[in-house]
């Protein structure tokens, strides 16, 4: 029985070591990477609810083109300041003002998320940076972050030939292609966003390209920093 209850409290002790070293890099990177995706869902959602609120103000903030830009009209000083932002002398909008000032503060709010996903953005490159230099070198940290979400670690990365790289991202398409032969396979993935091409042959010719100089690199910054 002794001999059991130690046997337990050595395989707990083996597990909890497990559990810290499993938490690297790379899975704090994935994590950055789906909690920026999430807040950028997040933001484009209350940014609409906050036109259509805003808008029985000054119904002329519909023809902002960004986000930003909305923003800095609706986190004016007052109503007036906004119109002359707009460069409007008078609008259709409300005179009446109730919850302008809850309009103002869940402007602030989504302003607050903007800056925090700007954050972590910085993050993301400077660790992508960090574990992968050779990789950043061809692409941007962004697209390594969504290429080791699909793969898990750079190890796997360097792994993989070129023409899987390639198609990263592109599942769906392959899968309706494997299901019916009628639908084409996919050429590109998540690397095309990263070249520029006039037409889809173009980029998918550039895609093959820089893929294989991603699985070159990803060999490097793997192997290259004697992991095994």
């Amino acid at each position: 029985m002794k001999q059991a209850i130690t046997l337990r409290k050595e395989l707990m002790q083996e597990t909890k070591e497990r559990l810290k070293t499993s938490i690297n890099e790379e899975t704090m990177l994935i994590q950055m990477y789906q909690t920026v995706r999430e807040l950028e869902h997040t933001i484009n959602n209350l940014m609409i609810k906050l036109k259509n609120w805003f808008s029985c103000y000054l119904p002329e903030i519909y023809t902002t083109k960004t986000q930003q830009e909305a923003l800095d009209i609706i986190l004016s000083d007052s109503i007036e300041e906004s119109k002359q932002k707009l460069n409007l002398k008078d609008s259709i909008g409300t005179i009446n003002r109730t919850g302008y000032e809850q309009t103002i503060k869940f402007a602030k709010s989504i302003q607050t998320l903007i800056k925090t996903k700007e954050l972590i953005e910085e993050q993301i490159e400077e660790t992508t940076t960090k574990i992968a230099p050779s990789i950043c070198n061809e692409i941007s940290g962004k697209t390594l972050a969504q290429l080791l979400t699909k793969v898990g670690t750079i190890k796997r990365l360097a792994n993989m030939p070129s023409s899987a790289i390639q198609l990263l991202g592109a599942e769906k398409a392959l899968f309706r292609h494997l299901q019916n032969n009628r639908n084409n396979p996919p050429k590109y993935g998540l690397l095309a966003g990263e070249v520029q091409a006039k037409t889809p042959k173009e980029r998918a010719k550039k895609t093959k390209q820089l893929s294989a100089k991603v699985t070159l690199a990803a060999r490097k910054d793997y192997y290259g920093t004697n992991k095994t």
